[in-house]
């Protein structure tokens, strides 16, 4: 609402004019509640409420507004960039959106051809084709059909599988960490997180599907043992996570390097050699990562290469 109100005001909104809209593939739900929307910016501008511009600015603000995230890939905001809302979707992209404070920046996550087109994801990759279909159709009004969309057999998750996270996730929003902790160990899909190479046997037949289920079901189980503190288990579940990253998504992808860096820290934490070693490693490849995904010059991969040196020179004085 906000955003729509402050393109209306100073009459920001014609810088929108090159934009799309969703306007012709709403439904009679979604228009309800653009309609119940305007209302309240309607309240707001008073007098200057034009209902007919501000409809045509919310139709496209709604499939054009990108999540400005934190250094963890969590949404903290929204805005409009008009040069980059022309990028187009894919499930495979050869770019990714990254953000400082409120400046994007797009940064080529794979080796692109003279005159190949520049593509980004609208939707969250570790989703199953179902649900990134379902969004993609809802919100924007098309359906994917790039490589991956069309070569990927996927299979409905089972509504157990779907609920049980779904509670998962309302435990982890009041950060009832031992609850998280305690419904993975009862529930009878805990093998999704225990039984890796079960996970890896189903990928074999569903590649993509069991692999989603096992990275939400991870991610889930890593924050409630950071949560815990649970240094040890949390580092075993950080290496699996990023096993299952590179399986879902593909070579370079910010996930990638900030789980990576995550596990080298929490290696480090152990205190022997051996986990010194290993987190040497983790950190080289979180570097290398963060160096394709958010630049030499990111404060996050300048952060893991402070990293990385310290553990060097620790390794160095042992």
């Amino acid at each position: 609402m906000r955003l729509v109100v402050r393109a209306l005001q100073k009459n920001r909104g014609k810088s929108m004019e090159s934009l799309c809209s969703v306007k012709d593939h709403l439904d009679v739900t979604a228009k309800e509640k653009v309609a119940e929307q305007l209302l309240g910016v309607k309240a707001l501008l008073k007098e200057d409420f034009d209902g007919g511009w501000s409809y045509d600015i919310m139709c496209k603000l709604l499939c054009n507004t990108f999540n400005i995230c934190d250094d963890e890939m969590t949404a903290i905001g929204a805005g409009v960039y008009i040069q980059c809302s022309q990028l187009n979707h894919s499930c495979d992209p050869n770019c990714v959106v990254l953000f400082a404070g409120k400046t994007l920046t797009v940064r080529a996550i794979k080796d692109i051809p003279t005159g190949d087109q520049l593509h980004i994801s609208y939707v969250d990759l570790v989703d199953s084709y179902v649900d990134r279909t379902s969004q993609l159709k809802r919100v924007y009004g098309f359906l994917c059909v790039c490589g991956r969309c069309l070569v990927e057999e996927e299979e409905e998750e089972t509504v157990e599988v779907t609920k049980e996270l779904e509670f998962r996730q309302s435990l982890k929003a009041t950060q009832d960490w031992e609850g998280v902790l305690r419904c993975h160990q009862l529930s009878p899909h805990c093998s999704i997180v225990l039984d890796w190479e079960g996970v890896l046997r189903c990928h074999q037949l569903s590649p993509h599907c069991s692999i989603v289920t096992a990275i939400k079901d991870s991610e889930l189980t890593f924050e409630a043992q950071l949560g815990l503190g649970m240094w040890g288990k949390a580092a075993e579940t950080a290496s699996k996570l990023v096993d299952l990253y590179r399986r879902c998504l593909f070579q370079y992808h910010p996930l990638i390097g900030l789980t990576l860096m995550k596990l080298g820290k929490l290696q480090r934490l152990e205190g022997n050699m051996q986990q010194l070693k290993a987190s040497i490693s983790s950190l080289t490849q979180a570097v290398h990562c963060l160096g394709i995904t958010h630049g030499p010059s990111h404060p996050l991969t300048r952060e893991a290469m402070e990293m990385l040196m310290d553990s060097n020179l620790e390794l160095n004085r042992s």
